[in-house]
């Protein structure tokens, strides 16, 4: 399970590369000097991203990415799907017209050359040629709003609906390696300059900002379903935040709360741990299981949840932790 959201995570940060490489085609027109332009010139182009993006992937394969790779399609295929989702175009017939041969035939002749033969058309010949009324074109903004629309598609469909600690833990990864990888910091550094000094650069930026932006929200959405670093209380009807758990007592005592939660099926079990309570609670992460406990610390009741446990702003008197008792989850 694992290693399949890590090649989504990958594929993700593949499509991104992507993404910016159609805005700037979009902005900059396939024939500019930021993708056939003199390299004499010491003009940053894509090529250097193009080498980045190829570097990375290549790395993935020698992280054991590649055995899982050639299994399927290669990185990048979310985004091809979306353009072909927004963008395609019907072949009709058409029938040459005299001038069309006209030109045709004398460019031809213009070429031709021992090695290479004219070949000439005729008035009349019929010949398949994109139908124009029947085109249909976004823009790339509009492609990468449709990627992450498909990319989270699939999230949720990995995740699925009552993901397990594992799982949850995975996406957790998956999450916050994609909001935070920035594109162009290593061989496409010097095109990211380039960009910023020019009007059509800004442009292409802001559009991919946007686009990262709704990339971002989607997956905090999904968070705020499953995940127990999302923003909602797993137990809310309203979707306010789930109120928040301090802790003001020893990291013994909340060693050996985790750990008695966890043996009576409250909680995963942390990963890494003692069997020590003294030593437990330095290797758990505590913002993680707060948000996991917190709606099962709101079916305790305060008045034998012990000192320790007391919630902040709670008039009950303070009692000993030792008088709470966590009893076994049903099954």
């Amino acid at each position: 399970m694992n290693e399949k959201f890590l090649e989504l995570e990958r594929e993700g940060i593949a499509c991104q590369y992507d993404t910016l490489h159609e805005l700037l085609k979009e902005h900059y027109t396939r024939m500019s000097s930021l993708f056939h332009g003199d390299v004499r010139i010491g003009k940053a182009q894509w090529g250097h991203m193009s080498a980045e993006r190829r570097d990375l992937t290549h790395s993935w394969a020698k992280g054991n990415g590649w055995n899982l790779n050639i299994q399927g399609p290669p990185y990048g295929v979310t985004y091809d799907i979306a353009q072909h989702q927004l963008n395609h175009s019907i072949m009709a017939p058409h029938e040459v017209t005299v001038k069309e041969a006209d030109w045709h035939n004398e460019r031809e002749r213009e070429r031709a050359s021992p090695a290479w033969p004219p070949f000439f058309i005729n008035a009349g010949d019929i010949e398949f040629r994109t139908d124009a009324e029947n085109m249909v074109k976004s823009s790339a903004e509009a492609v990468g709003m449709q990627w992450v629309k498909l990319y989270c598609a699939e999230v949720r469909e990995l995740l699925g609906n009552d993901p397990d600690v594992e799982q949850v833990t995975a996406f957790d990864g998956l999450r916050n390696r994609v909001r935070t990888f920035e594109i162009g910091t290593l061989e496409g550094a010097p095109l990211m300059e380039r960009l910023k000094g020019e009007a059509k650069g800004h442009a292409a930026m802001d559009a991919f900002g946007r686009i990262r932006d709704h990339l971002n929200s989607e997956l905090d959405q999904i968070a705020a379903l499953h995940s127990p670093m999302g923003m909602t209380d797993h137990n809310a009807t309203d979707g306010t935040p789930a109120p928040p758990i301090i802790w003001k007592g020893s990291v013994q005592v909340l060693a050996w709360l985790l750990r008695e939660l966890a043996e009576k099926g409250w909680i995963a079990a942390p990963e890494h741990t003692s069997t020590n309570s003294r030593y437990t609670a330095g290797n758990i992460n505590a913002s993680k299981y707060a948000k996991a406990m917190a709606p099962h610390f709101a079916n305790v009741n305060e008045t034998t949840l012990g000192r320790e446990l007391k919630p902040e702003g709670s008039t009950v008197p303070a009692q000993d932790v030792e008088e709470f008792k966590i009893p076994k989850r049903p099954e």
